[in-house]
């Protein structure tokens, strides 16, 4: 939005640098500044919303779990502010549904879901996640990084599960549910950008 941008180019400004001979650097910096001031401030209000609906640490999972899906994802994100933007609502609202209505009762259902936000989340994670060139030798051990942190948080929604089924703790169920709606945000979100994620 120009709003964002002319505040990041009144920012990049302020340092003493001649931009004169690094316009593809000077125009770098801004679209970083740019993008930081558009995801701090809707951060700001998606987490404010949160507090005052009383379902922060919700939030807090599912951006948590959403943030690290996205660097096992290569970074894919919405290409443009207003798909954004409507992502954020759609996270908001499903959060809320969540945490509010606990929408699954039986247990087996449950496991169903988790099993196929897992499954849908790697044939995805699998077929677009991001090939950089540019890695060179650091590819094998950015994958593996990536492959840890999908294992990572598969193993974390199982737990949850567990706990919730053994220990009837209700708040797990809804931890289960809002990790598996993040595995799929996350993918939908991939496929959407496949088209950058699969240029070699």
């Amino acid at each position: 939005m120009e709003i964002y941008r002319g505040a990041a180019e009144r920012l990049v400004e302020i340092y003493d640098f001649d931009w004169k001979e690094n316009e593809r650097m000077k125009e770098a910096c801004i679209c970083s500044v740019e993008a930081m001031i558009a995801n701090g401030l809707d951060s700001v209000i998606v987490f404010t919303f949160a507090l005052l609906a009383r379902i922060f640490i919700e939030m807090l999972i599912f951006f948590v779990t959403f943030g690290m899906l996205r660097f096992y994802a290569g970074g894919a994100h919405a290409k443009n502010y207003v798909r954004c933007v409507l992502m954020y609502i759609c996270v908001v609202c499903i959060s809320i549904f969540i945490t509010r209505r606990c929408i699954v009762a039986a247990d087996i259902y449950t496991i169903i879901i988790c099993l196929l936000s897992i499954i849908f989340s790697g044939i995805i994670n699998y077929k677009y996640a991001a090939r950089q060139k540019n890695l060179g030798k650091r590819g094998g051990s950015y994958r593996r990084c990536a492959f840890a942190i999908y294992l990572f948080i598969s193993v974390f929604i199982f737990v949850s599960c567990l706990v919730y089924i053994f220990l009837n703790m209700v708040f797990f169920q809804k931890i289960v549910l809002i990790q598996a709606f993040a595995l799929v945000a996350q993918s939908i979100a991939l496929f959407l950008d496949r088209e950058a994620c699969t240029n070699e």
